[in-house]
Order: structure tokens, then C-alpha cells, then sequence
């Protein structure tokens, strides 16, 4: 059997042109990414949250509810913010 990974993304989320997504990442509803964002794999994108310009996300976080980051911002695997 063949596990296939994919992103799961809600229908209301925004993403604007130049980002990068990894692979097994779940962006709820009205999300935002805003441009030249790099997303890595297994990462949970919860309602409501953004992300700004330039920033980058590492593996397995998790982005809770009407989280902002703000343009620039790292972060790392295994965070929960």
C-alpha cells in the first residue's frame, strides 16, 4: 500500500504568489500566507492564523488559532506556537 501525502488546504485560505509548501501540511479556514513564505512538511496551520512576507517554517509545528507572524520570523520543527 502507497501512503500518499498531501496538503490539506480549506477553501477560504489565501496563499499569495511565491510560497513554498512542503508535503502532509494542514492550513484551516481563513488562513493567510503572504508572499515568498516557505513552509516544510507535517505542519498544522490552525484557523484564523497568518503568516507574513519572508518567513519560514520548519517540520511538524503547529500554528494555533489567530497566531500572527510577523515578516522574517524563523521557526524551527517541533514548535508550537
Amino acid at each position: 500500500m502507497q501512503i500518499v501525502k498531501t496538503n490539506f488546504i480549506h477553501h477560504t485560505s489565501k496563499i499569495e504568489k511565491w510560497v513554498l509548501l512542503g508535503t502532509s501540511n494542514q492550513l484551516f479556514a481563513n488562513t493567510y500566507l503572504n508572499s515568498y513564505v516557505k513552509i516544510g512538511n507535517y505542519n498544522i496551520i490552525n484557523t484564523g492564523a497568518t503568516i507574513e512576507h519572508e518567513t519560514c517554517i520548519g517540520n511538524n509545528n503547529h500554528i494555533s488559532v489567530k497566531s500572527v507572524l510577523c515578516g522574517r520570523v524563523f521557526v524551527g520543527n517541533n514548535c508550537f506556537i
